[in-house]
């Protein structure tokens, strides 16, 4: 008997989804890093990726790069966040290149790279809106890109950006002219060209598909929810993804109960995450509870049932209950409810423990 909840994978919608991303970067100039993370890391999903064109496989975590690398020594590996001193030495092993916003860490860095006999590929990192990592400024980018510049082991790549991550700051003209006005300071100061600009992560997007034309010294983007939950991009961006599938991730779950309750309540009581529960007049209804919980998916609210007559209505640690009451099937204790998720209750399923996976090729 099959065991829910389970989160299926559709690789082969995840490649053909990879291959459509190349396709239209690559033909405005772009190479792609496709990033795992939404994925918890998982091999064969970067598999996908690569096998559809992406030039390298990131993520935010060292030790997915870890098992991609113990996988497939060939795949070219991202660290995408900043990393700490702490983890130098693992950060070399593991990722062939790395984003830097600081001095002391690619010291730390270039030593590890160096009793290693390894040389490490580093972005700088330039603030240009976003206010999370970065350089501050003309001055410290400079500064950062000649220190990486004259340590032995390190070999400075280029540079980088982000978008919309902390602040909700999105790409304008201003700001991507500051980026192209950056990395031609710095390749005048080198007396070089850079060999990577990466202009940031899929918010990128927003500017290419309203058609407007990047600046040509940006010639890199990393992406990853745009391929293997491009679902999410058109909900929150209002921009569908054409020639994306956005049925590769399906998650699975079992009703365990269905009860008629009268909804009516009287209090306002708070549960178990402390938020205020006001009073209802709500009538009988048909709900449904299935065993997964906000320890699986987080925010309930970002499920979003095949069967669109479904209610999420709330959610506690263990448990999502449904509102099933205008269903046109009659659902029994038994029958699995399928999802489509929204980024986060995906990362969350992925890194759960307690949702299996399934493989569909």
């Amino acid at each position: 008997m099959e065991k829910y909840p389970v989160l299926e994978i559709d690789l082969e919608a995840i490649r053909q989804n990879s291959l459509s991303m190349n396709r239209r970067m690559n033909g405005i100039g772009l190479r792609v890093c496709g990033v795992i993370k939404v994925a918890d890391g998982d091999v064969r999903v970067a598999e996908a990726y690569a096998s559809g064109g992406c030039d390298q496989i990131g993520s935010s975590r060292v030790q997915h790069l870890k098992e991609i690398k113990e996988y497939d020594s060939s795949m070219v590996t991202m660290l995408v966040r900043i990393p700490m001193e702490c983890e130098a030495e693992e950060v070399v092993r593991y990722a062939d290149i790395s984003l830097n916003s600081e001095g002391s860490t690619l010291e730390t860095l270039d030593r590890e790279a160096g009793r290693l006999g390894k040389t490490h590929s580093v972005l700088i990192m330039l603030d240009c809106g976003d206010k999370r990592e970065g350089a501050e400024g003309m001055d410290e980018l400079v500064e950062l890109c000649l220190l990486a510049e004259r340590l032995p082991n390190l070999k400075l790549l280029g540079i980088g950006t982000n978008w919309g991550c902390v602040s909700g700051v999105e790409p304008d003209q201003e700001k991507l002219d500051f980026l192209a006005e950056s990395v031609r300071t710095v390749e005048k100061t080198l007396g070089r060209k850079l060999e990577m600009v990466s202009g940031g992560n899929s918010s990128l997007l927003l500017w290419i598909y309203e058609g407007k034309a990047l600046p040509p010294e940006i010639n890199h983007i990393r992406a990853g929810g745009t391929i293997a939950n491009p679902i999410t991009f058109r909900i929150n961006r209002g921009i569908p993804l054409e020639g994306r599938d956005e049925h590769s991730f399906r998650l699975k779950a079992q009703i365990a109960e269905i009860k008629v309750r009268d909804m009516t309540l009287s209090g306002g009581g708070r549960n178990w995450r402390g938020d205020v529960i006001a009073a209802t007049n709500g009538g009988p209804r048909r709900r449904a509870i299935i065993d997964l919980g906000s320890a699986d998916i987080g925010n309930c609210h970002d499920l979003m049932p095949v069967d669109t007559s479904i209610e999420v209505t709330a959610c506690s640690s263990d448990h999502t209950v449904l509102d099933i009451t205008d269903c046109e099937r009659e659902y029994k204790v038994g029958d699995i409810i399928e999802f489509a998720m929204k980024y986060s209750a995906l990362m969350n399923a992925s890194y759960s423990r307690h949702v299996s996976k399934k493989y569909i090729d």
